[in-house]
């Protein structure tokens, strides 16, 4: 038996066949990508940097849910159906540029 190699997964070439149309977008360390409540449209694949991913209770305390890395997206919930995001994603990096499809639904 003869193992096949498994080719790096690569964000751009699938989304491309998913034929999502893609920006880069820059943040500023601190800048909201995303807040909870805003409508949910866009997913963001994570080229460098770290974002910060936080909710907000009735009673106004704010908890840390995730820090994602490169390789990680953000606002797939849209892709689900999921109308308003459920969360704030904050740059907690230095300046990192984002690929930031907009997907057509």
């Amino acid at each position: 038996m003869t193992r096949r190699r498994q080719r790096a997964f690569q964000p751009a070439v699938f989304l491309t066949k998913m034929g999502a149309k893609s920006i880069i977008a820059l943040f500023r360390e601190g800048q909201a990508i995303g807040t909870q409540g805003d409508a949910g449209k866009e997913v963001f694949y994570i080229e460098k940097g770290q974002l910060k991913v936080t909710v907000k209770s009735k009673r106004g305390k704010e908890t840390v849910l995730a820090i994602l890395h490169r390789g990680n997206y953000l606002g797939a919930g849209c892709m689900t159906g999921q109308a308003f995001l459920t969360a704030t994603a904050t740059e907690i990096t230095a300046p990192s540029a984002k690929e930031k499809p907009r997907l057509e639904l």
